[in-house]
């Protein structure tokens, strides 16, 4: 969780919004299985803008069917 938030939160703050804690993350992260989070890492390593991926992944409207 550690890695996501300082990836996070360096966009974010050349961006001008608030860091987001540690509590605020795992509480957006909670129900994702581990082997899942991996992936996640990875998809937002290879991809061009970490953040975007992260939240656009995050977003379950984005996923609908």
């Amino acid at each position: 969780m550690e890695y996501f938030r300082q990836r996070l939160n360096r966009d974010r703050a050349v961006d001008g919004y608030p860091a987001i804690t540690m509590a605020r993350l795992g509480a957006m992260l909670v129900k994702i299985p581990t082997k899942d989070l991996y992936y996640l890492k990875k998809v937002c390593d290879d991809s061009k803008h970490f953040s975007k991926k992260f939240w656009w992944l995050l977003n379950p409207k984005k996923h609908a069917e």
